[in-house]
């Protein structure tokens, strides 16, 4: 762990070189979320698809077989998680009702933009002081949002807890910072635009929600952290249908 007195490590060229190419391809997700509403049309749809398959697949091919095999695992995860969350348990709603049909490359693409910023930002993301900031954050919104909203968001309290069992994570706890940051400004900006829409409660009438929660960032986390688990066996399959050498060990 970075000390508070030592400078970070300079950034290399080929960090630098990522980190620019993630910035700029963050915008996809962001036009993704925002450009949904007005752009209802199959071909703007499939537009959109394609803007961001394409996206995924030039940062996909600068990665090793390890990132896109998590990359897989967190666009499946993510999107189980859709498909439960939507029709089964009413949390959120998209606009008009529709599926994007660019979610699977969403949820790619953010993935690989917290991967990529905070590989390429090491000695900042790592310092004492960032990871507790961000979890402090997420949970004095909730607090707020639980005592003072006018709806509750009962579920940020669960991903609060998320957030603080997953701080020290060897994989997750560097990149827990931009998470919060990435995937929860991409998520505001979605209802924002009116992309998506959180529901008051769940089916249950039990369980309220935000729009957007306050600690969103817990939810990707969980997913993350399912997908690490999932990658290494998917890497594993891929072997046995000859495409690599096995992975005996967690892909992290």
């Amino acid at each position: 762990m970075t000390a508070l007195s030592e400078r970070p490590a300079p950034i290399t060229a080929r960090q630098r070189a990522d980190l620019t190419i993630a910035l700029t391809a963050w915008a996809v997700p962001l036009l993704l979320t925002t450009a949904v509403a007005p752009a209802t049309s199959r071909p703007a749809q499939l537009a959109l698809m394609l803007a961001g398959a394409l996206t995924v697949t030039l940062m996909l091919r600068r990665e090793d077989r390890t990132v896109r095999g998590q990359t897989l695992a967190a666009t499946l995860c993510a999107c189980t998680v859709e498909a439960l969350a939507v029709p089964v348990l009413h949390l959120w709603t998209f606009w008009r009702d529709a599926w994007p049909l660019w979610l699977p490359f969403h949820h790619a693409q953010l993935y690989l933009t917290t991967v990529v910023i905070a590989r390429s930002l090491p000695g900042v993301l790592r310092h004492p002081v960032l990871t507790p900031c961000a979890v402090l954050w997420c949970g004095a919104a909730t607090v707020w949002r639980v005592l003072a909203g006018e709806r509750g968001d009962l579920i940020s309290v669960f991903g609060v807890a998320a957030l603080l069992s997953l701080r020290r994570h060897p994989v997750l706890g560097p990149r827990l910072p931009t998470i919060v940051v990435v995937c929860g400004l991409t998520d505001a900006a979605g209802v924002a635009a009116g992309t998506w829409t959180y529901q008051p409660h769940d089916i249950t009438g039990l369980l309220t929600l935000g729009n957007p929660p306050a600690a969103v960032a817990g939810g990707f986390c969980i997913t993350y952290y399912a997908s690490l688990l999932l990658a290494p066996r998917l890497l594993n399959i891929w072997q046995r249908l000859g495409g690599g050498p096995p992975v005996r060990k967690p892909a992290a």
